[in-house]
């Protein structure tokens, strides 16, 4: 059985005129290799979207855990959250459960950045998520996320 878990991450981000807004996802993430996840989940950037599939990649390096988005905008155009944490001895908790993160467009643009943090409250169920067998809150999320990316592709006329 591949290694996996569910992750959710919180914060705050600046968009180019100054204006604070919140950040969420909550991904599943499956190693596809060493050091490589593949993930899919959700994220939530109002104004950007409400809520939207997401999908990407998670790099666990020497030095850093990088996490790379594509979501889509309200308006249908296409979006990057790209985040980085940097674990560190000297300051394990906050390296772990803290990153900076910024959001960009096609073009390669950055039009808002942030930062995001891992709530301790989450541990137990991030916990769980890696135990073999135990797939309740991978089978939950990708429940919420096809029902959303239906939504999308159908529009929300169709509800």
């Amino acid at each position: 059985m591949p290694l996996s878990f569910v992750e959710t991450m919180r914060g705050w981000m600046r968009d180019e005129r100054g204006l604070d807004f919140p950040i969420s996802f909550e991904l599943a993430a499956l190693r596809v290799e060493r050091g490589r996840f593949a993930v899919r989940g959700l994220i939530a950037a109002p104004p950007l979207t409400p809520e939207a599939p997401g999908r990407g990649t998670l790099d666990i390096g020497v030095g850093s855990i990088a996490y790379h988005l594509e979501f889509p905008s309200s308006a249908g155009q296409r979006l990057y959250l790209d985040a980085t944490k940097h674990p560190s001895l000297l300051a394990p908790l906050r390296s772990m459960t803290h990153m900076t993160a910024t959001i960009t467009e096609d073009s390669g643009r950055a039009i808002a950045s942030g930062t995001m943090t891992f709530q301790l409250a989450d541990l137990p169920s991030f916990a769980a998520s890696w135990l073999p067998g135990i797939r309740s809150a991978r089978l939950a999320l990708d429940g919420r996320r096809r029902q959303l990316e239906r939504l999308v592709l159908t529009g929300p006329e169709a509800r």
